[in-house]
């Protein structure tokens, strides 16, 4: 049965907080998904963490380079496999092997989509944490162009105002926007541009 959405995690010498973060995917009130986790090489026990997930939960897929091909070719590939393995899915979304995702946080990205057909991405307000998973006094920023139709107007926003490209990378895209960005290429500032790409095919949501 293909998933509606595909969270795709890659994996680099994190094995301290891949538990954690792969119970709070797990742990998502919206079930319908995969997670299809790509190991760029590591050389802790990511790997053995990873297989065990796999042989745990029948939604969870692992893949592993023999060497490591960096983070660029990475993200890129995690999202060209998850179209191969699950071609019909509609939402695709990158997660780390080191962040707490809120239990209702796929519900709530997929209920935005869902509900607004003119958006490509839905993220949340990212709230960061130190070693020890309390809250740093670091506040989200706040970017959204979900109330402006006209292309120019969105292209102005996204040029003027801050956003933070770091956390929008993580929102949940339309599959076939998100291939239409170009995914991530081999530029600096790669999830900069795809950004750039998105907001010009549609609008985001916070």
């Amino acid at each position: 049965m293909t998933p509606r959405a595909v969270l795709g995690m890659t994996l680099y010498n994190n094995a301290g907080h891949l538990r954690e973060a792969a119970d709070s995917i797990l742990a998502q009130t919206h079930g319908d998904f995969a997670l299809l986790m790509l190991d760029d090489g590591s050389s802790d026990e990511a790997e053995g963490i990873a297989r065990e997930y796999e042989r745990r939960d029948g939604r969870v897929r692992y893949r592993r380079h023999a060497e490591r091909q960096g983070m660029v070719p990475t993200w890129k590939e995690v999202v060209e496999i998850a179209r191969r393995e699950y071609p019909h899915a509609e939402y695709f979304a990158w997660v780390s092997d080191h962040d707490r995702w809120d239990s209702r946080w796929l519900a709530r990205m997929a209920s935005e989509l869902d509900a607004h057909p003119e958006a490509v991405l839905a993220y949340p307000h990212t709230r960061r944490i130190d070693e020890r998973g309390e809250l740093t006094g670091k506040e989200p920023r706040a970017f959204d162009t979900s109330g402006l139709e006209d292309r120019d107007q969105r292209w102005r926003r996204f040029c003027w105002s801050g956003f933070g490209s770091g956390d929008m990378v993580y929102g949940l895209m339309r599959f076939r926007a998100l291939e239409a960005a170009g995914i991530f290429r081999p530029v600096l500032n790669p999830d900069r541009l795809l950004i750039a790409e998105l907001t010009l095919q549609g609008r985001i949501r916070q």
